[in-house]
């Protein structure tokens, strides 16, 4: 879910990937790999699964190559900040 897409679905095809960004030179460890495309803009957005019709945020879009979106782990992202999902 993305301000630029509006939505998108794929499936995951990888956890726990490294991704460097190009720009920065930065890795980030512990993505998931989602098999579908995102827009610029669409950094920010929540990447969820649905478990029995309920949407079950499991990351934060990151960024895109070559058709694939990069999520930053949901857990990670509590777990740094010390924050429960309601």
């Amino acid at each position: 879910m993305g301000a630029a897409t509006l939505g998108n679905t794929g499936y995951v095809s990888g956890i726990y990937v490294s991704v460097k960004d190009e720009i920065t030179d930065i890795t980030v460890d512990d993505c998931i790999e989602i098999n579908c495309s995102s827009s610029k803009g669409d950094s920010g957005g929540i990447a969820y699964v649905m478990d029995d019709g309920v949407g079950k945020t499991v990351g934060i879009i990151k960024g895109t190559a070559d058709g694939k979106t990069y999520c930053v782990l949901a857990e990670n992202i509590n777990e740094q900040f010390n924050l429960l999902m309601y």
